[in-house]
């Protein structure tokens, strides 16, 4: 009895730390602003999303309805040349990092935008352009507040903000996993091999989720907007989110492994301990 309960425990200890883990990278790394801003800020360098929010910006401007009737076919070529370029101007990474963080805001803000699903406001970029269009005409064009680009359902956003309040919870799970683990070492026969084998179950896992990690950005790319700027943005950022998490599972592995060690070597340096009592 003593045995099973040792290994259900180890078990246990094992997948909620497992649990603990996914839960605190999506809570610092997605749901949180700053670590989302972080992590799609090198969206930035990656030539296709440039090429399909340049287009975007350029379709945005090109037929908006702000520009004095006037001008707009006089300009036109100026604000299509400006809009295409738009991703080389120097204040692009500053106007891509408030992009992002409104964009995180508009989803997570339970408002009356996040009801209309998982957006991207590139007003901040489109603003970018605009300026610069205005300086080059000498006059005042007015600046949007808001171009919301559709990323994904209402539906998927209320998954979204189910996770996150899950998400949120890591510490319970992370608590839950050393008590396990304090149960198993209470209950097993010899502790020290017990641990030993809880971490190698730890470091099997963090593997096991570093492949399965590969599976998120079909799974993202399936529930993205048609539009071309929708699915290369999910689709890059989920890649940019897989290269992230694995960072996560590989730390995870190796203190698996190194609390693996420990217990061979503690079950080594203890039963050595006692083969010395044992002839003495």
């Amino acid at each position: 009895m003593r045995a099973l309960l040792a290994v259900l425990s180890g078990l246990l200890a094992v997948l909620l730390a497992g649990a603990a883990l996914c839960g605190a990278w999506a809570n610092q790394r997605v749901f949180d602003r700053d670590g989302f801003v972080s992590l799609a800020a090198p969206l930035g360098s990656d030539a296709d999303f440039r090429a399909a929010l340049a287009s975007a910006v350029t379709e945005e401007m090109a037929g908006s309805a702000d520009l004095p009737a006037g001008l707009r076919e006089l300009v036109r070529p100026i604000v299509e040349r400006t809009a295409g370029a738009v991703t080389e101007l120097d204040g692009f990474p500053q106007a891509l990092n408030e992009t992002l963080a409104n964009s995180h805001t508009l989803t997570f803000s339970g408002g009356a935008e996040s009801e209309a699903g998982i957006t991207l406001d590139i007003a901040p970029i489109v603003g970018l352009a605009v300026t610069r269009v205005a300086d080059a005409l000498g006059a005042d064009l007015p600046v949007p507040e808001r171009v919301l680009v559709p990323l994904g359902s209402a539906q998927t956003a209320d998954q979204l903000t189910f996770w996150q309040d899950l998400a949120a919870q890591w510490w319970v799970a992370a608590l839950a996993a050393a008590a396990a683990l304090v149960l198993m070492l209470l209950a097993a026969r010899r502790s020290t091999t017990a641990l030993a084998w809880a971490g190698i179950g730890a470091a099997l896992l963090g593997g096991i989720l570093w492949l399965a990690a590969v599976q998120a950005p079909p799974l993202a790319e399936g529930a993205a907007a048609s539009s071309e700027l929708a699915a290369t943005f999910v689709g890059r950022l989920a890649g940019l989110a897989v290269a992230d998490f694995r960072s996560w599972a590989i730390v995870f592995a190796g203190a698996g492994l190194v609390v693996a060690v420990a217990g061979f070597t503690l079950r080594a340096l203890l039963g050595g301990d006692r083969r010395k009592k044992a002839t003495g």
